[in-house]
């Protein structure tokens, strides 16, 4: 079915309309088999997923660090998370830069 470029939801709704049309017919269940359930693993495995995430821009962060005034009870938590926040972004650029050798 992945041949065919069909997604791995698609091919599992096919499984699951022989799945029923064997179960009307009485005859032996046949979707079940190892095999069967190692393909559909494999189809899954193999489709991949598409990574959605953003970096984190200087612009987004100024964002974040100025919705905890709005978010957090205390001024504490809030210096709290801001130091977090700024302090994880910075510390990843700079690692980031050292593994490309920058």
């Amino acid at each position: 079915m992945s041949a065919f470029n069909c997604a791995q939801s698609t091919i599992r709704t096919y499984i699951s309309g022989l799945s029923f049309w064997y179960k009307v017919q009485g005859r032996e269940e046949v979707t079940i088999a190892f095999i069967v359930t190692k393909l559909l693993k494999g189809a899954k495995r193999s489709a991949g997923t598409q990574d959605n995430r953003v970096p984190i821009t200087l612009n987004i962060l100024t964002k974040l660090v100025q919705a905890l005034d709005k978010i957090c009870v205390s001024s504490y938590d809030t210096s709290l998370l801001k130091t977090a926040f700024c302090l994880a972004n910075f510390r990843f650029l700079l690692a980031n830069s050292n593994i490309l050798g920058i």
